[in-house]
């Protein structure tokens, strides 16, 4: 059975009414959905909406950046439907607001188009009249902004990529394809490490020069990198992020160390040597020049056991092949050392050592240098009154004095200490010697009367000599302080003073006779 409808806008309701009963007759007289005719299921095509206008046209290419974007139709619509089928996509993300005058509705951007960018505009099927008739066909266009599409391209850069003879007063030159906006190529634009300079622009924009403020460092690799944050004139986008590394000089061959001297011996030294002097410089020979602050900061002076850095000031021979450490304080006798200089010692070129380079020595006298060995208390005595006894230096020992019966105020007596190398007497101050007493019922009023200094053998005055008034039968601590603030040596020819270790504390007790 077929069907043939005429629609028209002006159809009359009676006219409507007669064909949808026709309509309801035939579909009563289909066995199955496939006998429907087509034009039974949807609005004939005539009485559709369609797009009559639209911002771009169709076929429309390089539009502007700000260009109005609307879709005119050519009745009233359904706006939220119209809403729900419009969609710009693209390349870029585009987003914005819907805006309606009359028939037409516009989409607003939130921002201008990307330049070089391609989008696609899109009405589908779904939109609908206000009466609900759906459209005739779907709206599609396509176009990009700007005049163009293809990005910008860097395409040298000098020196070359992995260039390795770079002078160091070089300039870093990169060209690209097209006119480029010097403030988003510039702050695209990385050198690393990083370095001061200039930039500046020649051949209309297309070529970037950067004029570092100081020569590049002898054997520093640079690397280059510019971002696809850099655009065109226009705003495109560089196509890919560039990078690119250099390096300065020709020099690639690793220094070595040579020897280590003590200062003022020709001779070098070897590993595990003693018979070093603490009042020692060091001078460490290098095969090559070296640069200057790489090899200094790398070279250092510790105690072997504590690993306390030794403080002191490096200098260099005229062509940076020598470098002299002198600490600030002479080192500790009897006291073992790493001299070290690590792989961050550099040449001129940027070549690093290939090895930690170590040596141990010791500190000590059996070279010769006498106050290389710490300044000890060989003996202490009492010499006088009664005949002479031996205190012991141990301080878990508690020795015995025998005086004669105590008289007035209390005994008097006289003690020895006896060092091993003549002692600077201005060291030998109250602060440095002290008696006190600990315990026992009898006043606490001792105190050294007198100092004297006498000799043993080749020394003439290693011996101090104390004459101790107040003494009573109670239990006295003597003090003895070392260390570099306390009792110190005399000095020697080319050395300083030594000193004790650590302090020294002895106890004794006088009794009657």
């Amino acid at each position: 059975m077929i069907l043939t409808l005429q629609h028209k806008r002006e159809r009359t309701v009676p006219e409507a009414m007669i064909a949808m009963l026709l309509a309801l007759i035939t579909l009563s007289s289909c066995e199955k959905a496939g006998d429907i005719p087509g034009i039974l299921l949807s609005d004939p095509a005539a009485d559709r909406p369609r797009v009559v206008n639209s911002s771009p046209l169709p076929g429309q290419n390089a539009v502007e950046l700000n260009i109005p974007i609307f879709v005119e139709f050519d009745r009233k619509m359904d706006e939220r439907s119209v809403e729900d089928s419009f969609s710009l996509t693209g390349s870029a993300s585009a987003p914005g607001e819907y805006q309606w005058v009359g028939n037409r509705v516009y989409f607003v951007t939130d921002e201008p188009l990307s330049p070089g960018a391609n989008y696609e505009l899109t009405v589908r099927g779904t939109a609908t009249d206000e009466e609900g008739a759906r459209l005739e066909i779907p709206y599609y266009l396509s176009f990009f902004a700007g005049s163009r599409i293809d990005a910008p391209e860097l395409l040298t850069m000098t020196p070359a990529p992995n260039a390795q003879n770079a002078a160091p007063d070089t300039a870093i030159e990169l060209v690209f394809s097209r006119s480029m906006d010097p403030t988003t190529t510039e702050e695209a634009f990385r050198i690393a490490p990083s370095v001061d300079g200039t930039t500046t622009w020649e051949d209309s924009n297309t070529k970037l020069v950067f004029l570092p403020y100081a020569p590049l460092a002898v054997g520093q690799s640079y690397s280059v990198t510019v971002t696809t944050q850099a655009t065109d004139d226009e705003g495109i986008l560089l196509s890919n992020q560039f990078s690119a590394t250099f390096q300065v000089g020709d020099d690639f061959q690793p220094p070595s160390i040579v020897n280590l001297f003590e200062s003022g011996n020709p001779t070098a030294l070897s590993a595990s040597q003693t018979g070093i002097s603490k009042d020692s410089g060091f001078r460490v020979v290098f095969d090559e020049t070296m640069h200057y602050s790489n090899a200094r900061n790398a070279t250092s002076l510790r105690e072997r056991d504590s690993g306390a850095a030794i403080n002191g000031t490096y200098s260099w021979n005229g062509d940076f092949t020598e470098l002299t450490f002198t600490p600030s304080e002479p080192l500790e006798p009897d006291t073992e050392y790493r001299f070290r200089v690590g792989t961050g010692a550099t040449d001129e070129a940027g070549n690093a050592i290939q090895n930690i380079y170590t040596l141990d020595f010791t500190v000590d006298d059996s070279a010769g240098a006498i106050n290389s060995t710490h300044l000890r208390l060989v003996e202490v005595r009492k010499v006088h009154p009664l005949t002479t006894e031996l205190i012991s230096t141990d301080p878990a020992d508690i020795s015995p004095v025998t005086l004669p019966g105590p008289v007035g105020a209390g005994w008097t007596a006289e003690f020895e200490f006896e060092f091993s190398h003549d002692l600077d007497a201005g060291t030998v101050l109250p602060e440095n010697l002290t008696i006190s007493k600990v315990a026992g019922p009898y006043p606490s009023s001792v105190y050294i009367e007198s100092i004297q200094f006498l000799g043993t053998g080749a020394l003439t005055n290693n011996v101090v000599r104390l004459e101790i008034s107040g003494l009573h039968p109670n239990l006295y601590r003597l003090r003895l302080y070392g260390a570099r603030s306390g009792i110190e040596s005399e000095t020697a020819p080319g050395e300083s003073s030594t000193w004790m270790e650590e302090n020294t504390v002895i106890y004794f007790q006088p009794e009657v006779n």
